[in-house]
């Protein structure tokens, strides 16, 4: 499954703004690196996107664990599980899901 995965991130390279704003309903100016307020907990200052290459997100409150990259953000955002978010991108990427899902 692994290698499943990694060909799904390779597809999304170079779009992780992308999916973090329409998989991960993240508004796309949130995402400029600096800090704003979380769009999941509402706190100020607290929010930013800490590596753009990867799509990862930090919130300093509720998401400053498990926040390796932009499928883990999607999940965070949105409220479902990872393999949900591997689901999601996969339609999204027009790409068959890793297995066994």
């Amino acid at each position: 499954m692994t290698s499943s995965i990694d060909r799904l991130k390779s597809l999304a390279k170079g779009r992780e703004t992308e999916l973090l704003t329409t998989l991960g309903s993240i508004p796309v100016e949130l995402l400029d690196g600096r800090g704003h307020p979380c769009p999941k907990c509402g706190g100020t200052d607290r929010f930013s996107l800490i590596d753009a290459a990867a799509g990862a997100v930090l919130c300093r409150k509720c998401f400053s664990k498990g926040n390796g990259d932009w499928l883990s953000a999607v999940a965070w955002h949105q409220g479902v599980s990872l393999v949900d978010a591997i689901r999601l991108a996969a339609e999204h990427l027009k790409s068959p899901p890793p297995l066994p899902m």
